[in-house]
């Protein structure tokens, strides 16, 4: 598809994508239960899961009461 395609996980275990109640986005790993991604993922919503090494896992985002889309969101595992 355009702007994106699969990649193996096995090449870039560092790099997540995101399920966010029906849309998707992608995340950097930046610790064993915390993750990076875009602000505007979370318009509205902000938990989700990801499939990480064949299991679904859930997880929650800390949006800031200053929240901006052009800002970046830290999110952890639960």
């Amino acid at each position: 598809p355009y702007g994106s395609y699969l990649i193996s996980q096995n090449n870039y275990p560092a790099v997540l994508q995101l399920f966010i109640h029906g849309t998707r986005c992608t995340a950097g790993l930046i610790g064993p239960k915390t993750f990076i991604t875009a602000a505007h993922c979370f318009a509205s919503k902000n938990d989700g899961y990801v499939i990480f090494d064949n299991k679904k896992i859930n997880f929650k985002a800390y949006i800031s009461p200053e929240y901006n889309r052009d800002d970046l969101i830290i999110g952890k595992f639960k």
